[in-house]
């Protein structure tokens, strides 16, 4: 537990260090947020994929939601797409949490694409009229899959490389 909360300390530090431009973009350009927040997702993934745990996604998003929605200009509105995300992909992912066993990948990508889906769908309540167009939607919708689909395989990565390292955490 005390380590989904450190990781989630630093996930809020990285949410605060792109705070000012994931705003712009979504001002500007709904697509680009799409990829630039996926980054969001990496340490809660990675954990999910380090830990196994059930729901561990889950909790290092919610204590990065909420230590970084004290700082966040919209409060605590900062934690629903975060802790939404890791809740829809931990409710999609929990057969997927052996790294050897046949498929696995493949059901993270899932769980990935159903998290960047619910993003989206969240995404959709805030765009501007002048953002609902039919090329727009569509553009932000593709980023959001690749932007989960890229960090799930960042977060994979970062797991197999902290297990060569020799940090293994075991379920409780």
């Amino acid at each position: 537990m005390l380590i989904s909360a450190v990781v989630g300390a630093i996930n809020s530090l990285l949410m605060l260090s792109l705070f000012p431009v994931v705003t712009t973009l979504a001002l500007v350009a709904p697509p680009l947020y799409a990829l630039v927040a996926a980054a969001f997702s990496i340490l809660p993934y990675t954990m999910r994929r380090l830990w196994g745990a059930p729901f561990s996604a889950t909790l290092v998003a919610f204590i990065s939601g909420l230590l970084s929605s004290a700082f966040s200009s919209i409060g605590f509105l900062a934690m629903i797409p975060i802790a939404l995300g890791a809740v829809i992909f931990d409710l999609v992912a929990p057969r997927a949490t052996h790294p050897g066993a046949p498929g696995a990948e493949w059901r993270w990508l899932v769980a990935s694409f159903a998290s960047g889906a619910s993003l989206f769908a969240i995404s959709l309540t805030v765009f501007s009229a002048d953002h609902m167009t039919p090329v727009v939607v569509i553009a932000t919708a593709v980023a959001r899959l690749g932007g989960q689909a890229a960090a799930i395989l960042v977060a994979g990565s970062l797991a197999r490389s902290l297990r060569r390292a020799g940090i293994v955490l075991d379920r409780l």
